[in-house]
């Protein structure tokens, strides 16, 4: 375990904001994260887990606690079968992009259209990260993961109550658990299918721009394929971490998109008329619920693309991340707020943030 006392957090961050934290401590086994704990109880200071800092929304003023910085590493394939299923068991701190790509280049589909999502692969079975209509979920097998009393623990996909960017490790009873490696099943048979209609516009104007028949292609050239398309798409709206691109100074989707059941949409939907717009949603396959894309709230509860407050505003790329230009992160949690406030009021939703607030994070042992 190494540890580093005061931690400029702001140094981390994608977002380049945040005070100091007492300690980080540098984990890469299950027993120096027990230690790291041990330290934390030792020094009477509160602890949280630090995975890459792409989606916590830090405090300006210097914290007393202790930074649990899980890097795990490891992706290897632990089992094959005839029918063309590869299973792999992956440490906390592998970095989630690289593992994406060298499914990709194992030939295996599922986590293509994840491809560029920051952060570690410890931290997406508690948000369910997901992107270009797949979560991360779909592919997770079990969840390795200890807890303060050094029990260890797997859960099975089924007992970690996924559910829309939301776990038993986000908001259920698990959220004391931390995560040691994830496994994933990827498929080398399954068809290939992207369903985001914006993506399947993307990959249609590629192919068709570059004369290029996609069902020609082999197997990993038709993901990598899709994959590039993917980071193209995010590059644009300044999703990925650009140390060249301002606009990324963000944790990229801010606010997680409405879903509401029927009663609550037709509400929405007659509210959304009486100002004058007519509210723009996406069916759920096999249900009645509504997606309501948060962006379009936003910009239409009167946040248009690069509109800055106080340091911070919404980005010129798209209008669910927030960015940092120059403020704090209190501006970005007031400016947040009332974007918040202002949605509620027009639209009669309340929308969720998908990054969490540091205060929040923090644990006792």
């Amino acid at each position: 375990m190494k540890i580093t006392e005061n931690f400029q957090f702001s140094d981390f961050s994608s977002l380049r904001l945040g005070g100091r934290i007492r300690f980080k401590a540098e984990c890469n086994s299950a027993d120096s994260v027990l230690e790291a704990l041990m330290l934390a109880k030792k020094k009477g200071l509160p602890y949280f887990i630090l995975g890459g800092a792409s989606n916590i929304v830090p405090s300006d003023q210097d914290i007393e606690a202790l930074a649990i910085h899980v890097n795990i590493l490891g992706a290897q394939i632990v089992d094959r079968s005839e029918q063309g299923s590869v299973s792999y068991r992956v440490g906390a701190g592998e970095d989630w992009d690289s593992f994406v790509l060298k499914t990709i280049e194992d030939g295996c589909a599922g986590l293509e259209t994840m491809s560029g999502i920051p952060g570690m692969v410890g931290a997406t079975p508690i948000q369910n990260v997901g992107a270009y209509g797949k979560d991360c979920s779909e592919s997770i097998i079990q969840v390795e993961t200890i807890s303060p009393n050094g029990s260890q623990q797997v859960f099975q996909n089924k007992d970690c109550n996924f559910s829309y960017r939301n776990s038993r490790f986000k908001s259920g009873d698990a959220q004391s658990q931390i995560i040691l490696r994830v496994h994933f099943r990827c498929s080398t048979t399954d068809q290939i299918i992207v369903k985001y209609p914006e993506l399947q516009e993307s990959i249609r104007e590629q192919l068709s721009s570059n004369s290029t028949n996609f069902e020609s292609l082999d197997r990993k050239d038709q993901l990598l394929f899709i994959r590039n398309e993917v980071l193209a798409l995010r590059k644009k709206k300044s999703m990925l971490v650009d140390s060249s691109d301002l606009e990324s100074k963000s944790l990229g989707s801010f606010f997680v998109n409405p879903i509401l059941n029927l009663e609550d949409f037709k509400k929405t939907s007659e509210l959304s008329l009486k100002k004058g717009k007519s509210i723009v949603f996406f069916e759920i396959e096999g249900t009645s619920m509504k997606k309501i894309p948060a962006a379009w709230l936003v910009e239409n509860a009167g946040f248009p693309k690069g509109f800055t407050k106080n340091g911070v505003g919404i980005s010129k790329s798209h209008a669910l991340a927030l960015v940092n230009r120059g403020g704090t992160a209190k501006d970005l949690i007031d400016f947040s707020e009332e974007v918040i406030g202002r949605v509620q009021e027009m639209f009669g939703i309340t929308l969720e943030r998908e990054p969490i607030l540091l205060q929040d994070c923090l644990r006792t042992v």
